[in-house]
């Protein structure tokens, strides 16, 4: 079995993106991540942006990861390093 990880870390430094190539099966993994714990309550003024951001919009905010131009690029790489080139399974699927 021959997974390849790589780790990117999001430029709010509280998440990262976890891709692993599994050469086996040749399939893709990508996973978010995110730092510290949810053991702290949230403060008075955190609950208050949630339920701005609830009452206007009707969903809270969606996990996500904000990536650098290089980091974007280091991305690409591994992606064209680990099986087929992404460019031909986006546009041929």
């Amino acid at each position: 079995m021959n997974i390849h990880r790589k780790f990117l870390k999001c430029e709010c430094s509280s998440h990262a993106l976890e891709v692993e190539y599994d050469e086996e099966y040749g399939q893709y993994s990508i996973a978010t991540w995110h730092y510290g714990n949810f053991t702290r309550p949230f403060s008075f003024k955190e609950k208050i942006r949630w339920c701005w951001r609830i009452l206007w919009t009707g969903n809270p905010w969606a996990d996500s990861v904000i990536l650098s131009k290089k980091t974007k690029l280091e991305l690409i790489e591994f992606l064209k390093e680990k099986g087929e080139s992404p460019e031909k399974e986006i546009l041929f699927g």
